[in-house]
């Protein structure tokens, strides 16, 4: 009886035993696994940060090497443009005339509107290095006049003599009488006569 007893306390030591092995085993392979976990280093905020300012910074280097390239690329094709208009004559300066004449035109054949027929006439028949501006339209003293002439109210007759080249004019028949009374600064009076149709409106 005795014996028994002793096998059955024998059997529970060695139950209880082989339980608190087990539950030994079971901490130590949690602590394992605590403790492996622990070992894995977690990426740092600080690290992230500064990894995502190098990309940004990479980025915004390579957006500005970009820029200047095309900016730099821009640049020869407007020089090369600008230079291919020099070389053609597209940018070349416009002509100025050489003399500017301040015009009056007199009514000298009694046809009414003669004298405005013509002076619209003058500006496209007056080339360069003329010049011509129309600073008064009137009737002359008398209307019988049958060839039109200038009359050159300065004493720069040769740029009246010049005028009257292009209008087809004779030189001749230019007349020199300055004005007494020139307000308008008129330096030529072209008066129309009978023949202003052949010779101006033609």
């Amino acid at each position: 009886m005795f014996a028994q007893r002793i096998v059955f306390l024998s059997k529970k030591n060695v139950s209880k035993k082989i339980c608190t092995d087990n539950l030994i085993f079971k901490l130590l392979k949690l602590g394992a696994y605590t403790h492996s976990a622990s070992m894995v280093r977690k990426p740092r905020k600080g690290n992230l940060t500064a990894s995502r300012k190098r990309v940004s910074s990479g980025l915004v280097s390579r957006a500005l090497e970009t820029m200047i390239v095309i900016g730099f690329a821009l640049a020869v094709v407007y020089a090369a443009s600008f230079a291919a208009k020099v070389s053609t004559g597209v940018s070349k300066t416009r002509p100025v005339p050489e003399v500017t004449l301040r015009v009056q035109i007199l009514n000298g054949c009694g046809e009414r509107g003669s004298a405005n027929k013509v002076a619209e006439a003058l500006k496209s028949r007056v080339r360069l290095p003329l010049e011509v501006s129309i600073v008064n339209v009137d009737n002359f003293t008398v209307y019988d006049i049958e060839k039109s002439f200038l009359i050159s109210r300065t004493q720069r007759v040769e740029d009246t003599k010049l005028l009257a080249d292009q209008l087809g004019l004779y030189r001749d028949d230019i007349i020199y009488a300055p004005l007494e009374d020139n307000y308008r600064s008129i330096q030529v009076t072209l008066v129309v006569g009978k023949d202003y149709r052949d010779k101006f409106l033609k």
